[in-house]
């Protein structure tokens, strides 16, 4: 059963049969109900008043009767980690008592991993991203609570900067939200958006290939010296757009000529699994006899943002915060101007005849 909100929509579906007999899941029935007074609000569409609506959602589907041999387990899909934790620190302030809280994200150790993955005899609320869409499988699910939104990552062609934005998902991810529950009794999903956007959204997920940055893809095909960008057979071609922005980003880190061709530095900066601005940073630090000191500036740019993903439990427990890990730069800073040795040049890239 799956239920938009506000205006209350119930949907009832028969997967198990259909799968028994080798066909595909039928679809969901939409029966929409009339609405009471109270059902019809209008709420700003927004990762906060997201998380506001499944903390409500939460509580009334907990304050909700059910049989005492019945599931009561919940998944509730929220942007990203620190609106996982700011709901997590609600519901344990203000929430129902005798639920277990999980969260689950892709920084999740493997430990508190397997303990979702291995449920207790009481009941549980995850909190989880769009990693349990599809990349992993939260067992013992009743309820589903869709926030209708996820973190997706986009390039900017004017500052040329990838970034994470949270943004509305598609139809098709909704519909996979709400097959996450109803896998071994009869399920019900909340959805905290209204029929009519649930219509007016895309029906797929647009391709990763249109919404990146292309400047390492391009700089790794012109390495491995398969062609003219304009032949590869893509699946979804990217925009012409975002391609001659690519090379023009190679060219300025001279990793291509103005002919589009591939120079030595671009050659050796293939050959390093990291962005092309961080690889034309450490070829340059080689030239100048700094390459230490190039090495310690590209680790302390790939530390994830505090202020983006808040300090990770598990990370905290170790010892290994952002603190400490910023601690550890330091350190090794103080050795490399306190002792001038030098690790050893990059290796000059092989020559290939064309």
């Amino acid at each position: 059963m799956v239920t938009n909100y506000p205006q209350r929509l119930t949907a009832t579906t028969t997967m198990e049969g259909a799968q028994a007999a080798g066909s595909a899941p039928i679809p969901p029935k939409v029966v929409p109900n009339a609405p009471s007074a109270g059902d019809v609000e209008r709420h700003e569409n927004s990762a906060e008043a997201a998380e506001k609506k499944a903390f409500e959602a939460t509580r009334k589907l907990v304050d909700a009767p059910a049989d005492a041999d019945r599931i009561r387990d919940m998944l509730v899909f929220l942007p990203g980690e620190r609106w996982i934790r700011d709901a997590e620190h609600a519901l344990k302030r203000f929430g129902p008592k005798g639920y277990e809280l999980l969260p689950l994200y892709a920084r999740l150790t493997t430990a508190r991993q397997r303990k979702i993955l291995e449920p207790t005899k009481a009941p549980r609320i995850v909190l989880a991203t769009n990693i349990a869409e599809t990349s992993l499988t939260v067992p013992r699910i009743r309820y589903v609570i869709d926030s209708g939104l996820a973190r997706v990552s986009r390039y900017g062609t004017r500052h040329r900067v990838q970034s994470l934005g949270v943004e509305p998902i598609a139809q098709a991810n909704a519909i996979q939200r709400a097959g996450r529950c109803g896998r071994l009794a009869p399920g019900i999903c909340v959805r905290l958006y209204s029929e009519e956007d649930f219509a007016e959204r895309p029906a797929f997920t647009e391709p990763e290939i249109l919404r990146t940055g292309l400047a390492g893809v391009l700089l790794r095909l012109e390495a491995l010296r398969l062609g003219p960008i304009d032949e590869f057979p893509f699946i979804d071609l990217p925009p012409k757009k975002a391609v001659a922005d690519a090379y023009q980003l190679l060219h300025l880190l001279g990793a291509v000529d103005e002919e589009r061709r591939l120079t030595k530095d671009g050659e050796l900066m293939a050959r390093l699994p990291v962005d092309p601005r961080v690889a034309r940073l450490l070829v340059v630090a080689n030239k100048n006899d700094a390459l230490r000191e190039g090495l310690v500036i590209a680790a302390a740019l790939s530390v994830v943002d505090p202020r983006e993903y808040g300090v990770d439990p598990d990370a905290a427990g170790r010892g290994v915060t952002f603190h400490v890990a910023c601690f550890y730069v330091w350190d090794v800073a103080r050795q490399t101007y306190g002792q001038r040795d030098r690790l050893s040049p990059l290796p000059a890239p092989a020559s290939r005849a064309n």
